[in-house]
C-alpha cells in the first residue's frame, strides 16, 4: 500500500441508500435530487478536478437523513433537503471556486494544493 496525495480539495458524499423494508433511508427521502444538483453545479463551474461529488451507501445515520458528508472538513449534515443545496454550495463549494478561478487554474490538477478550510485553521468558519 502506498500513500497518495488527495486528488481533490473537497469530497461531498451524499447518501443515496434505499430500503424496501419501510425503514428510514436517505434514498427514500429524496437524496437523489440533492446529489444531482451538487454534481451539476460542480461540473458547470469547471470544478470537477477540485471537488468530487459522489453518492455513498448507508452511513448508518438513516433516521437523521438525508445525510451529506463533506471531507476533509469532517462535516456531517443531517436532514438535508433540496432547499439546503444552495447553502452547501455557498459554504463548501464557492470558497474553492473563488480560489481556483482567481488563480486561473481551473484546469490544473489540485493534488499539490492544501485544503482551503482545514479543520485546524482558526479562520475556518466551520470550526466548532
Amino acid at each position: 500500500m502506498d500513500p497518495n496525495p488527495a486528488p481533490y480539495r473537497r469530497v461531498i458524499m451524499v447518501c443515496t441508500n434505499e430500503r424496501t423494508t419501510g425503514e428510514p433511508a436517505c434514498g427514500n427521502r429524496c437524496s437523489g435530487p440533492i446529489l444531482e444538483r451538487l454534481k451539476i453545479h460542480v461540473k458547470e463551474h469547471g470544478l470537477r478536478r477540485h471537488i468530487r461529488v459522489c453518492k455513498t451507501g448507508c452511513l448508518d445515520q438513516c433516521a437523521l437523513g438525508p445525510n451529506v458528508v463533506i471531507m476533509p472538513d469532517n462535516v456531517w449534515l443531517k436532514a438535508v433537503s433540496d432547499a439546503d443545496v444552495d447553502r452547501i454550495i455557498a459554504d463548501w463549494v464557492t470558497p474553492i471556486e473563488r480560489e481556483v478561478h482567481d488563480r486561473g487554474c481551473a484546469s490544473v490538477a489540485p493534488s499539490h494544493v492544501q485544503p482551503l478550510d482545514n479543520p485546524g485553521n482558526p479562520s475556518n468558519p466551520h470550526n466548532p
